[in-house]
Order: structure tokens, then sequence, then C-alpha cells
């Protein structure tokens, strides 16, 4: 029997499945768009597009939130809050 798992290690569960996908070439563009993003991550992305708000709608993969690739748009409201 597997022992309960808490909130925030449950992710933890699927890492050994996403490793095998993405270093499998048929499904390796797939496991990577579709893969886990650390907390870290996720809050470092989160407060980096509060502080450079984007125009318009915009949407982020797993790829540039792994590697932190949040490109800040300068807007008219940002430049005079600068």
């Amino acid at each position: 029997m597997l022992p309960a798992l808490s909130g925030h290690h449950w992710p933890y569960v699927p890492l050994p499945m996403y490793w095998l996908l993405e270093r499998i070439p048929a499904t390796h563009e797939s496991a990577r768009r579709l893969g886990l993003v650390t907390l870290e991550q996720m809050v470092r992305t989160l407060v980096c597009v509060v502080e450079n708000p984007s125009v318009g709608a915009r949407f982020l993969a797993v790829p540039e939130i792994r590697a932190a690739k949040v490109m800040t748009e300068t807007t008219p409201d940002a430049a005079s809050r600068a």
C-alpha cells in the first residue's frame, strides 16, 4: 500500500513518467509543453508578469516558465510608474 501523500508532495509521483516521456522522440515535445514547473518557477513568473503587465492576452508555455523567459513589455502605465 502506498503511503498517503500530503498536498505538496503529490507532484513527485508523475516526475519519473515526465522524465521518461521527455526522452522518447515521439513524445518529447508534448512532455515538455505539458510538463511540471516548481513552485519557485511559478511564483517568479507571476511576480514578473504582475510587475510588467502586458497589453492584451499573453500565454506562457512550460519551457518559458522553466527558463524564466518572461519578456517584459513596456506599457504606458508601466513606463509612468518607473
